[in-house]
């Protein structure tokens, strides 16, 4: 921008603290004295996450954890930290947990039409949306695009650390669409160099608020059905539609992965925890409702917010919907209920965007 490189990702740091150190204090001094500092100045965001010693040896394998081990960097303290701590490979990764990311990341394009609806409700006659606007709808996408791949690949037994040697896998894998293929390399290739990329290679050849939302739903419809592939395989059904689906992955959500490590000791947790969740589904999803983490609830809801409209009672319940609620307003409490959960920044950043958007 204006000449010079900026970042284009933000920077993941991970704290591994000592056990019966203080956390919070260390996680309000980091935001005060450097995430902050550092933002403001340069626009660099930096999401630190802080995790005792023994917790970080109880978790599952989660994907983050994976990606940690064999993809992050040690900068500071001791070199074998990691390995000594995270004893996971690739084949012990959770697949909720990697069903979990892929609809993290697919919600950026809920979000891109969100941020598009804003722009065209305070700026009707607009026949483009501004560059940083622009910009920022791609970046979402391509996050999302990597994200349904990596599932994908995942469930393919391909899933790997490296943005690199995923694309190569990703050209090789027969039993997934050129154009899913193609997707997701033209998605990595913007991630290592947004400046020169051609933005054809997504599908993009307009840039008016119209075309732009189009192009989401597009995206969205498109990876539906590749969406619900993982899902079939993950719990090795073969629906052939999103109907039933709440009451199928909560049940499901019961008694899978209990023979991985860490995993009933974190239901346990969450049946502890949680609240009586639900009187709109069957007493084996209403047990898995109560042993899932947020994500997991999230993502049993997903799909109903962005692939179709028939909204079963479940999804209202959860969102505190009114039946027949506008599409609009669906779309804003799924995001609110998703940056609370999962990102307590975004609900900030949705009333920043909103201003930034007039």
């Amino acid at each position: 921008q204006g000449g010079r490189a900026t970042a284009n990702n933000n920077i993941d740091l991970i704290w591994v603290v000592p056990n019966g150190k203080e956390i919070g204090t260390l996680q309000s001094r980091f935001k005060q004295q450097v995430a902050a500092p550092l933002s403001r100045s340069y626009g660099i965001d930096i999401d630190a996450y802080f995790i005792h010693e023994k917790h970080l040896r109880r978790l599952p394998c989660l994907v983050m954890l994976y990606d940690i081990k064999f993809g992050h960097r040690v900068i500071a303290g001791h070199p074998d930290v990691l390995t000594e701590n995270i004893a996971y490979t690739v084949e012990d990764i959770l697949p909720s947990d990697m069903r979990n990311l892929m609809v993290n990341r697919a919600t950026l394009l809920l979000l891109n039409q969100w941020l598009l609806q804003q722009f065209q409700r305070q700026q009707p006659h607009s026949a483009e949306v501004p560059q940083a606007l622009f910009d920022r709808v791609i970046k979402h996408t391509t996050k999302a695009i990597i994200g349904y791949g990596d599932a994908l690949l995942f469930s393919q037994g391909d899933y790997h650390w490296s943005y690199t040697e995923k694309e190569r896998l990703m050209g090789v894998q027969v039993n997934l669409p050129v154009t899913l293929r193609s997707l997701y390399s033209q998605a990595i290739r913007y991630r290592f160099d947004p400046v020169d990329f051609d933005l054809q290679g997504l599908g993009i050849l307009q840039r008016s608020p119209e075309a732009l939302a189009q192009w989401q739903q597009a995206l969205l419809q498109f990876f539906s059905q590749w969406h619900l592939a993982y899902e079939n395989w993950r719990m090795q059904s073969d629906s052939k539609d999103w109907n039933n689906y709440a009451e199928r992955t909560l049940c499901h959500a019961f008694s899978a992965e209990n023979s991985h490590r860490g995993v009933v000791l974190r239901k346990v947790k969450h049946f502890v925890r949680n609240q009586s969740p639900s009187q709109c589904v069957s007493w084996k999803a209403r047990l898995g409702l109560k042993v899932s983490e947020p994500a997991s609830a999230l993502s049993a809801i997903f799909p109903f917010v962005a692939y179709t409209h028939r909204r079963p009672h479940f999804v209202n319940e959860q969102l505190l919907l009114k039946p027949g609620a506008a599409a609009e307003s669906v779309l804003a409490r799924y995001l609110q209920c998703w940056g609370s959960y999962l990102d307590p920044s975004l609900i900030s950043k949705m009333r920043e965007w909103e201003i930034c958007a007039q």
